[in-house]
């Protein structure tokens, strides 16, 4: 939990500062160093770890240093999981992790006591409570003494009075605080007027003042209202309010249905018929479409339009309430890549089933399911009546708890790739930069990508089994870019399991990684069947024709180590018959929404992060529509001359309403035969953790309508010093973004060492 303050801000602009000024790549699957321990201060003791304040990574340059490098590496094979030689085969990769913690609040408007209601919260088993900052009959404010009157008016109600004795640990924990009115209106917004008198109601802005004196975690806001003129001065008064905020969130609600419904053009009467006409419209001239939502009259609009307002602030967030009745899939999935804080849940959405217990109804469960997987608290608003004198706990409490248990299951991938959710790292710049020991270690802990090599030369081998009887060394493989040695013992492995015997040359440019070469090769028994090589593969001079190659060159978006500039220029002592392992390789791009990562590429507030390409384990996103195969490449690249430049146009449809915030880029590599590695989502090898998914931000966010045609257009140009990517994304012909990073003005992989 990180808690944002003008200090805390100030330091990370100042870190991202070192960040744009450090030319080495940082970032990822440190085992010693995980993100949640470098981005983020010590937590306040004062406050509670289940209102996670917004955090952006900025890791100093120490840390960048520790981290430099780590995160392009590959994904599973989903082809002979069967084998009892596959990692996923043993019992103990199916272990099972605890849950995430779920933080559940309850909504109440009226209480007797407020330290009396807290303690009757905790022991039904709530976290904290969200209530009134403001009384709007009796006019006190949240935690203050009543008047002599005011004491005998409330006293014939079930409204007793304020607290003035509260612990300040009370406040920051256990209570979130609710704005006054509920329904936002003209007169609402502009009450009260300068010299109005005190009786009068407090603004939004005097609410939230109230709610920062308090040090309260945050208040929950009304939904954003429907009228256009409203809504702009709605959201001029949350903006203002959130740039004098220090470490208080503002929770928005936003109910999941519209208040306007659905309504089929078919079921309308027709059409007066134009003004001289005998007759109406012929049935061919009318729609019969369905109109599935008003446009851009939805909740989420409203909510998207609020969030456009206020600037993408890093302390707003949503709270969606749930509806009796939820809108259709394509409204639901849009959520998914907003900052939603909590799911509210009323109690009349519950049900009762047959045994008198509160239930939800499927759809509900599927929908709750889905955000437990974004990590969000719930708010239980409504009273659940009597709790039974064998459990202490709430019954709809009890229920949600219930369903996060049903629902939500932790794999070992997923908590190892917790940590990293959301979060920005550089590639790698293979060529530039030595990998040093940590990160090494770190791609070998994946134990999928080396079962797949293994497999793949296994396969090579024994198609070769019969010219390997020909020759006296038997066959020639060669590991380019051997680093510290796994692919050399994979492939051991594989001849060991084949039964062929190998002369092997392991071809390393690191000097530091061949010291560990040498040393596993006389302490493991190379000595005759493997021999060390220092030296770029791209120079070195081979005394044989290799039968086999084998690389793990590959990067998160397949080609952006250089892994086709690599290969191509060692193939010349690749054997006319011989086989490269991986056979080819394809990149593969998909719109995506993800607010959570385009503002933390906008913190750095430098054009060159917007035309950057990130490695990051996207987890608040939705991608819009199914990823699809963009470039690929092939070995041995028989093509003369070789060209690795290439430019295509993908043409996706949006299946629903929601914002582009960049393209994500993954990659599918046959390494032989059948055996597939990939981390496309269609055809994801279950398992792997080496290579997290390239993000390509957009500098301007573009808004996109159900059924939309999106345009992305890519380019990957080659000079004789880099590579590069440019991007740019068009919506329905309307709306088309800059071109990003031309001539690598900002991002490219050197081609030098």
């Amino acid at each position: 939990m990180t808690f944002i303050n003008n200090n805390n801000n100030n330091n990370n602009n100042n870190n991202n500062n070192n960040y744009n000024n450090n030319n080495k790549s940082w970032g990822s699957l440190s085992s010693f160093y995980p993100p949640s321990t470098i981005d983020s201060p010590s937590p306040s003791p004062s406050f509670p770890s289940f209102f996670s304040f917004p955090s952006f990574p900025s890791p100093s340059p120490s840390d960048v240093q520790i981290l430099k490098a780590s995160l392009s590496t590959t994904a599973i094979s989903t082809t002979n999981t069967n084998n009892s030689n596959h990692p996923l085969s043993s019992s103990s990769s199916s272990s099972s992790n605890p849950l995430p913690a779920l933080h559940v609040g309850r909504e109440t408007m009226v209480f007797q006591s407020l330290m009396s209601h807290l303690n009757t919260s905790v022991s039904a088993g709530f976290d904290y409570s969200v209530v009134p900052l403001y009384d709007e009959r009796y006019q006190y404010w949240l935690g203050t003494a009543l008047s002599p009157e005011q004491k005998e008016k409330a006293s014939h109600s079930a409204q007793e009075g304020g607290d003035p004795f509260l612990q300040v640990t009370s406040w920051c924990n256990q209570i979130v605080g609710l704005l006054s009115p509920r329904q936002i209106t003209h007169e609402s917004l502009s009450l009260p007027f300068p010299g109005a008198p005190s009786s009068s109601h407090p603004t939004i802005k005097e609410q939230i003042a109230w709610a920062t004196h308090l040090s309260l975690p945050a208040v929950l806001a009304s939904p954003p209202p429907v009228d256009c003129t409203l809504a702009a001065r709605y959201g001029q008064i949350i903006n203002q309010a959130l740039l004098g905020l220090s470490f208080t969130c503002i929770w928005v609600e936003v109910p999941l249905q519209d208040e306007l419904k659905t309504v089929k053009l078919e079921d309308l009467p027709p059409p007066p018929p134009p003004i001289g006409a005998s007759s109406p419209l012929p049935a061919s001239s009318s729609s019969s479409s369905s109109l599935s939502k008003p446009s851009k009259s939805s909740t989420w609009w409203r909510w998207c339009k609020l969030r456009e307002m206020c600037d993408y602030h890093a302390s707003l967030f949503v709270v969606i309430v749930l509806t009796p009745d939820l809108p259709h899939e394509n409204d639901l999935f849009v959520w998914e890549s907003e900052p939603v804080r909590a799911v509210m849940v009323p109690s009349d959405v519950f049900l009762t089933n047959p045994y008198g217990y509160p239930c939800l109804s499927r759809e509900h469960q599927k929908f709750l399911a889905r955000m437990f997987r974004q990590r969000v608290q719930v708010i239980v608003r409504g009273d659940s009546g009597e709790v039974s004198s064998e459990n202490s706990q709430d019954p709809y409490l009890q229920y949600i708890r219930y369903l996060q248990r049903k629902s939500l299951q932790i794999s070992d991938q997923d908590a190892f790739e917790e940590p990293y959710y959301d979060y920005l790292q550089a590639p790698l710049q293979p060529l530039a930069d030595n990998l040093e020991s940590q990160t090494y270690e770190t791609f070998e802990k994946d134990p999928i990508k080396y079962w797949l090599y293994e497999e793949a030369v296994y396969k090579a081998l024994c198609d070769r089994r019969e010219k390997a009887e020909k020759q006296e060394e038997g066959i020639v493989l060669m590991v380019l870019g051997a680093g510290r040695g796994p692919l050399v013992v994979a492939s051991l492995k594989a001849a060991e399991r084949a039964e062929v015997k190998v002369k092997m040359y392991a071809v390393e440019k690191n000097p530091n990684a061949v010291i560990t070469l040498k040393h596993m090769s006389r302490t493991r028994g190379w000595e005759g069947i493997v021999e060390i090589v220092s030296s770029d593969m791209r120079v070195w001079k081979s005394p044989v024709k290799a039968d086999i190659i084998v690389s793990e060159l590959l990067g998160s978006f397949s080609d952006n180590e250089l892994s086709p500039e690599c290969l191509d220029g060692a193939q010349q002592f690749l054997a006319d018959d011989g086989i490269s392992i991986p056979a080819n390789y394809t990149s593969f791009i998909a719109p995506v929404s993800s607010q959570k990562v385009w503002k933390d590429v906008r913190n750095w507030k430098e054009l060159k992060q917007f035309e950057t390409a990130f490695v990051c384990k996207l987890h608040k996103f939705v991608e819009l529509a199914p990823a699809q195969a963009l470039f690929k490449f092939s070995h041995p690249n028989r093509e003369e001359p070789i060209n690795n430049t290439r430019y295509d146009k993908k043409v996706f449809y949006s299946k629903g309403d929601s914002v582009i915030h960049g393209v994500v880029g993954y990659f599918e590599s046959e390494l032989y035969a059948d055996v597939l590695m990939s981390i496309n989502p269609d055809t994801f090898s279950d398992g792997m953790i080496s290579w997290f998914p390239l993000y390509f931000p957009l500098r301007s966010p573009m808004m996109v309508s159900e059924g939309e045609r999106i345009e992305i257009h890519f380019w990957r140009c080659v000079s004789s010093t880099k590579v590069w990517y440019e991007w740019c994304v068009s919506v329905a012909e309307r709306e088309i973004s800059a071109i990003h990073n031309p001539n690598g003005r900002s991002y490219y992989i050197g081609l030098s060492t």
